[in-house]
Parts: structure tokens; sequence; C-alpha cells
């Protein structure tokens, strides 16, 4: 009745190992070490047995065949599992041999050709699962190094793996994070995020699903968590494999297109429709108009048609200075004759509103690196925006100055100045100070024109940077390099 139960015994601890826990090696390929020392009881129980009922000629001799390839399988992840397995299979044949009569050659070589078939199909057993091990070291290296965040959670809901971008996402570590059991309410911080990134595993869904997410800290991150079913046992899940993408500058991509096609629409809309309304006067009362009249309308028509084609241009710009193959045609270019050329465009314009705009750049200035092109456009834009915000009876400089390998040109206004808040977006695409004065939302236009204007001056390896104070102006300052000296490579930033 002892040998009976004690084989009862190790058959159901061997079986309740294998079958009742299947979702675990089927999602981490290998059980825990602890249940190496269960194994061993159950070698030693059987040892027993079998020396209780004949030893080598016992009938459950073959028994013993099933823990040792049980054993080699499964901790095939250890590395001391099949030295283990060898030694303790050698100390149970030396176990049985002692209980034999007599030893003769035959017996020998039967208890040697047992012993070596038994290790030849541990050994085997363990090779097999060596090459799933390394299969299932090398998953987990690539799931390590995605950019996503991965857990596998099983169905209790514990955390069998994850990655370190699953951990910096819940802002816990590796070990807090793996074991984790998202169906027991945690208390910290990343417990909290975790368990909304997780919130759809606790219905247990049979499909993929998906949601979106945002993380509120020293920064706000837009997360798109997939919950994806995996591995089916009978028709039940086993678990599930949570896909955490970071989706920030995408959603930030996102609102920036939205926000560019809503702006477009607006200064569309508005010179399309000045030009509508001033269509239907010419058609209905041409012949009624006066000479001042006429000339009202034109004015009206061809300020609308221009500000259509600085929009337009403005687009078509962006969208050819942002492609990757674009280049410039850079050469050694003259500063006072490019400035001399805006100078020439705007100093009438500046003077019809009031305003003085006044060339400062010395003749002599040396040479620079640049598309003469490009540079006069940056130079006319910031010119125009000077005017633009300078009160009328107020002074816009051109200054020019040489450097050790770089030349500075500068446009200095008598304007109200820039805010420190607004200093952080003018830059931007589509970024606008707030309005000043009476200044209307069309005479600001896009948002594009210094955007445009320091992303060439990035190509042309210079920059443009600004200095203003609220009551005390606005100084915008290009450098580039000069054609005498070898060019500082100025990486953009992203």
């Amino acid at each position: 009745l002892a040998g009976s139960a004690m084989l009862l015994a190790s058959i159901g601890s061997i079986w309740s190992f294998f079958f009742l826990r299947w979702d675990e090696l089927l999602l981490r390929g290998r059980l825990p070490s602890a249940v190496a020392l269960v194994i061993l009881f159950d070698l030693a129980w059987l040892t027993m047995f079998i020396i209780a009922t004949g030893g080598f000629y016992s009938p459950f001799w073959a028994l013993l065949l099933l823990v040792v390839v049980f054993a080699a399988m499964f901790f095939s992840g250890t590395s001391a599992a099949m030295p283990l397995t060898a030694f303790v299979v050698a100390l149970i044949f030396v176990a049985m041999a002692g209980t034999l009569p007599r030893l003769t050659p035959t017996v020998v070589w039967a208890i040697a050709g047992r012993l070596l078939a038994v290790l030849l199909l541990a050994w085997f057993s363990w090779a097999l699962c060596m090459v799933l091990e390394r299969e299932r070291r090398a998953s987990q290296r690539l799931v390590r190094h995605l950019t996503e965040g991965v857990l596998l959670i099983n169905y209790d809901g514990a955390v069998l793996l994850a990655n370190p971008q699953m951990a910096q996402f819940c802002g816990m570590s590796m070990d807090e994070l793996v074991g984790y059991r998202i169906f027991s309410p945690g208390t910290r911080v990343g417990d909290a995020v975790l368990r909304r990134m997780v919130s759809d595993v606790e219905s247990r869904p049979r499909l993929p699903v998906s949601r979106d997410l945002t993380i509120e800290g020293r920064q706000i991150t837009d997360l798109r968590c997939t919950v994806v079913p995996c591995g089916r046992l009978r028709g039940q899940i086993l678990g599930w494999v949570l896909i955490v993408q970071d989706v920030t500058d995408i959603r930030a991509a996102t609102r920036l297109r939205e926000m560019g096609l809503d702006m477009v629409s607006h200064e569309l809309r508005s010179p399309l429709a000045s030009l509508r309304v001033m269509a239907q006067v010419l058609n209905g009362v041409a012949g009624e108009l006066t000479d001042a009249e006429r000339e009202r309308v034109a004015v009206t028509i061809e300020r609308e048609t221009d500000r259509l084609s600085r929009l337009v241009a403005d687009l078509m710009d962006i969208s050819q200075v942002e492609r990757a193959d674009y280049t410039l045609a850079v050469t050694a270019v003259s500063v006072p004759e490019a400035v001399g050329q805006v100078h020439e465009l705007y100093a009438r314009h500046a003077e019809q509103q009031g305003k003085t705009l006044i060339n400062e750049v010395p003749a002599e200035l040396p040479e620079v690196l640049a598309d003469m092109d490009r540079l006069v456009q940056i130079i006319n834009n910031l010119v125009d925006n000077a005017i633009k915000y300078t009160s009328v009876g107020g002074s816009i400089w051109l200054r020019g100055e040489a450097l050790e390998d770089k030349l500075s040109v500068s446009v200095q206004d008598t304007g109200a100045g820039i805010s420190p808040e607004a200093l952080g977006v003018i830059f931007e695409k589509f970024g606008q100070a707030p309005a000043e004065g009476s200044l209307s939302a069309s005479a600001r236009g896009l948002g594009l024109g210094l955007y445009l204007a320091r992303t060439l001056a990035w190509k042309m390896h210079g920059d443009l940077t600004v200095h203003s104070r609220p009551g005390e102006g606005t100084t915008f300052t290009l450098t580039l390099p000069r054609a005498d000296a070898r060019p500082p490579v100025v990486t953009p930033p992203s």
C-alpha cells in the first residue's frame, strides 16, 4: 500500500505540473526553478518504489524515463539542468545496482546500456529544448529592443514578460513589472498608469482591442494601447499581449496639419470673398464709378491678389525646403547687394506708412556663402515684418557686421517688442505672436515666414536668432558663413 501510494503521488505530481501548468509552459517555455525540487523528490520516490518492486527487473522501471525526460526538457533554460539530471540518474542506477545479489559482466553491461540509453534520451530531449530556448531568448532580445512597450499577461493577470520601454511608460522597474498582478490594484503612480493601460484586459477580450490614452506627467504623452489575445487551449485564451506605442509626435503632427489646413482655408476665404465683392461691384455699377472709386477697387483687387500670391508662394516654399533632397545654389554672394535690393523695394513702402527704413550695411563687407535669391527672401521677410509691427513714426535699421568666420545681418525696429512667451513659438510652423494693436489677422499672415526664413538659414549653414523685450523693439540677426572662411556645420534641431 505504501509503495502504491508513493507511485501514485509521484505520477500525480508530474501530471499536475505538466498539465495544470500547461498554459505557463506555452507562454514562457519553461517552469519556475522551484519545481526542480519537486522533480527531485519524484525521482527519489520512484527510485524507492522501483527498488522495492525488483530494481532493474521491476515492471515499473520505465517510469524513470518519464521523470528524466521531463526534467531535461522543462529546465533547459537552467545551465545546471543537464549535469544535475545526469548526476541524479547515475546515482539512482548505482543505488539500484547495490540491491542486486551479485554483479556479473552480463549484468554490468545491461546496467551500463540502460544508463547510456537513459542519458542519451535525456540529452536528446535537453538538446531539442535548448534550440527552443535559444529561439525564446532571441525573441526576448527582440522584444527588449522594440520602441513599443510590450507586456505578456497570463489568464490570471500575472505579467510574464515585459520590456524596458513598457517599464518606462509605467514609471516602474523591470523587477516590479514582471510578476505584477494587474487584477490586484496598487497604490503607486506607476500602478495607476499600468492599470489604465491594461483596463481592456480585465474584461478578458477574445478579439484584439485598441484604445488611445494620454498620460500627464512632466510632459504629456499620447499612447495607443492594443490588447491581442494569444494562445488557446481547448477554446480558452491563455493570455494577452499588450502593445503600447508612443504616438505623441504623430498626434502633434496631425494637430499641426489640421491647424494649418484651418488657417490656410481661412486665409484663402478672406481674399477670395473680397475679390468676389469687387467683381460684383464692377459687374453691377462699372459705368457709374468715379475715377477715385475705380482706383480704390483696383487697389483692393491688387492687394488681395498679392496676398493670395504670397500665401501660395509660402506654401510652395515650405513644401520644397522640407524635402530631404532639397538643395540650394550656394555661391559667394555680396550681402550689401542683397540688402540694397531689399531697401530699394521697401523704402518707399515704409515711407508711405509713416515709417523710416535705414540701410547702415557697410559696402566693404566680405562675401558670404549663400543662395542669393533665398538670402534676399529672408531679408525681405524680416523687413516686411518689421514694417508691419512698427508704429507710425518708428524706424527700421538694416545693419551688417563681419565676424571671425561669419557675417551677421540684423534688422532692428522700434515696434512694441515680443513677449517671452511668444518668442518660443514665432519660429515654429504656423507660429504667431499675439496681435499687436490694430493689426488684423489677415495682415499677420499664416505664421510661415519666420519658420521658412530660419529653415533656409540652416540649409545655408547659418542661423536666425531674435532678441526682443516688450516695449523695446525687436532685433532679428541672420548669421552666414563667410566665403573666405571654412563654413561651420550647423545641425538643425529636430
